[in-house]
């Protein structure tokens, strides 16, 4: 596009493509540009962007440029705060300072938590406790930074830390967990009855909307069917969707049954929720290749929500959203056959390669099922790359390498497969391990056991 530009423009636009695509080159030889709006205008841009690539670089750059260049207050904060931030995510320990050194305009939750993550890799607990308290209320109301306040407290060995865990413990989630197993209590679960009410159902399936909806789903069509059952849900008055969820469950349709209850707030339908599917071929699988169902449960809630024929953004198919390369990968190396991608369709071959890529992963890492869940999802590179971060000298505890996890996603994924493990634990009645196991080896005998401890109840 550039020859529709006048000449003066075209210099600036050739300047804008070298900035996205040489940075290095474009900072270097923007020392000699004159000044101006344009100027400033892309130096901010490049230099924020560059930030995320190499924080040390850019700040390099930024201390040369910010003395040629007249840039307003607004850019020099954007800039040093986006150095600080990513300075922080690299684990650098000065990064502390550097976001105590920031004008922050309100309080950045953003830039606090990463400076909180710092702190903890580098064993800085006073400063954990220091950027959770400056925090906005409702973020450090959130039970991921009510369990790190407990835990920072801990640490320091302050009393007051018992009832900071007690805060989140009652939490049926990750952090709750976690926190309970802090106290040595049993981990607490307060499964809520759900109860059909007959009348009701015999009204909702004469709904040709219904009727239409589960028509499609048994003959396969399952994109159009799920379509047609949310318009349908949607159509219907609260009492009336959570008797759907309910009729979602014990069709067997668990994808729905599982969006449903979380749709209407019956979070405590564990059962439904949670349920145990396709148990014959999980069981082989895992018996096979000697992997824990409770985790091979847990990764497949949160990779699918159970949903057979799930497809993800980039590729990822059905139960263990398996990519297609992985499949085969895995398949070669078992010797198993997948004739064409479509078969990752099939419950069956889904969960037996799936099964199979975990118990290669876990022989990768001996065991370790916070590196599985990590590799799982973000690589095996990945993992390998951050249990070797130059940044720290020692090895992180478990809770603090998850937490530190530059990639957002895997940072939330891996908790959220342990916990729904947990809670697959409780759906095959057995005692709560995969925490105790995976995230404290190292701890005191942990609670054996699940009880209901909220207050209300």
């Amino acid at each position: 596009l550039q020859r529709y530009l006048e000449a003066d423009q075209r210099v600036w636009s050739s300047r804008w493509l070298q900035m996205q695509r040489f940075p290095h080159r474009a900072l270097s030889e923007a020392r000699r540009w004159q000044d101006g709006p344009l100027a400033r205008e892309l130096l901010e841009w490049g230099l924020v962007r560059f930030a995320r690539q190499n924080w040390a670089e850019a700040r390099g750059y930024w201390t040369v440029l910010f003395s040629r260049f007249a840039f307003e207050e607004s850019a020099k904060t954007r800039v040093d705060r986006e150095i600080a931030l990513f300075q922080a995510v690299s684990l650098d320990p000065g990064a502390i300072e550097a976001i105590n050194q920031l004008s922050l305009s309100g309080q950045d939750a953003q830039v606090l938590a990463w400076q909180a993550r710092v702190a903890m890799a580098h064993g800085r607990w006073d400063a954990v406790l220091e950027s959770i308290e400056r925090m906005p209320a409702e973020v450090q109301r959130e039970e991921r930074w009510l369990y790190w306040r407990g835990r920072a407290l801990a640490e320091l060995r302050r009393p007051d830390a018992v009832l900071a865990y007690a805060e989140v413990s009652e939490q049926a989630n990750y952090y709750g967990f976690l926190a309970a197993q802090k106290l040595g209590q049993p981990l607490s679960l307060c499964p809520e009855p759900v109860v059909m009410d007959q009348v009701m159902v015999a009204t909702m399936t004469q709904d040709p909307e219904f009727v239409r909806a589960l028509a499609l789903y048994q003959v396969g069509l399952h994109d159009h069917a799920r379509w047609t059952w949310y318009r349908w849900l949607t159509s219907l008055p609260k009492d009336r969707q959570h008797q759907a969820a309910l009729m979602a469950s014990q069709l067997g349709w668990h994808d729905r049954a599982v969006a449903t209850f979380a749709h209407v707030g019956t979070l405590r339908a564990y059962t439904q929720r949670f349920p145990l599917v396709f148990e014959d071929h999980v069981f082989s699988a895992t018996e096979r290749y000697n992997v824990d169902p409770a985790l091979v449960y847990g990764l497949m809630r949160a990779e699918s929500a159970l949903q057979v024929d799930a497809h993800s953004r980039v590729g990822a198919r059905g139960l263990l959203q398996l990519m297609p390369s992985t499949a085969r990968a895995v398949a070669r190396r078992q010797g198993q056959r997948l004739d064409s991608v479509d078969d990752l369709w099939d419950a069956k071959i889904n969960v037996n390669l799936g099964v199979a890529h975990l118990a290669e992963l876990e022989a990768r890492f001996a065991g370790d099922w916070v590196k599985v869940a990590a590799a799982y999802n973000a690589g095996a590179s990945a993992v390998d790359r951050w249990l070797n971060r130059d940044e720290l000298k020692d090895e992180l505890p478990a809770d603090v390498w998850i937490e530190t996890l530059p990639f957002y996603e895997t940072r939330d994924y891996v908790p959220r497969v342990l916990a729904f493990a947990t809670i697959y634990e409780w759906q095959l009645e057995r005692t709560p391990t995969v925490l105790a196991t995976h995230l404290m080896p190292n701890a005191s005998p942990t609670p054996q056991a699940f009880a209901c401890t909220l207050s209300s109840d």
